[in-house]
């Protein structure tokens, strides 16, 4: 962070499960639908279970306090069994310092806001000061895309939500008329 001169930052967990990471495939002759369906089954595998741990995060941010933002990646697709420890989990994070939640449209499979309404009216009913973070995501085979449209849906329906759209320049409509090099001086 000194290197680059950052204050501050956002610190968050990452997603541990056994299959994440650089998956290296051995060269084969497979069809692309073989190719396709292999890519889904091992992206199933590695999609987060329940709540990740964030006990690395704490730990970072014990060491420099006044230099990160503690943020929950919080997976708000749950069972009726776990949805009750989850928010309490989440509550005890709350209560540990975390100012934020984040989630992953992708990695959990989220439409906006449907799948968020019940975790941003407890965030809200614990405290309005919480920021809630998200990634924007572009449309692909099997992500649906969040749209601004959808964040304008959210923000009308939690007027005090304070929201940070990630990655929002590079890809929040994905179906806008945007030309290549529409951006040339003169143009």
């Amino acid at each position: 962070m000194d290197r680059y001169n950052v204050e501050k930052a956002i610190i968050t967990t990452i997603n541990r499960t056994k299959y994440y990471g650089k998956q290296k495939e051995a060269a084969t002759k497979k069809s692309e639908r073989d190719k396709m369906s292999k890519f889904l089954d091992d992206f199933k595998k590695m999609l987060p279970k329940g709540q990740l741990s964030h006990s690395d995060v704490i730990d970072i941010a014990n060491k420099a306090p006044e230099r990160f933002y503690k943020f929950f990646w919080f997976n708000p697709k749950l069972s009726p069994n776990e949805e009750e420890n989850s928010y309490k989990i989440l509550e005890d994070h709350f209560k540990k310092g975390f100012c934020g939640v984040k989630i992953h449209p992708g990695f959990n499979l989220l439409k906006i806001p449907k799948d968020i309404l019940k975790l941003l009216s407890f965030m809200l009913g614990f405290d309005k000061e919480l920021i809630f973070f998200f990634h924007s995501m572009p449309k692909t085979g099997f992500f649906s895309v969040v749209l601004p449209k959808d964040i304008a849906s959210m923000a009308k329906e939690f007027p005090h939500l304070r929201i940070i759209v990630g990655h929002a320049a590079y890809c929040m409509d994905s179906r806008s008329n945007y030309k290549k090099n529409s951006c040339k001086k003169g143009s």
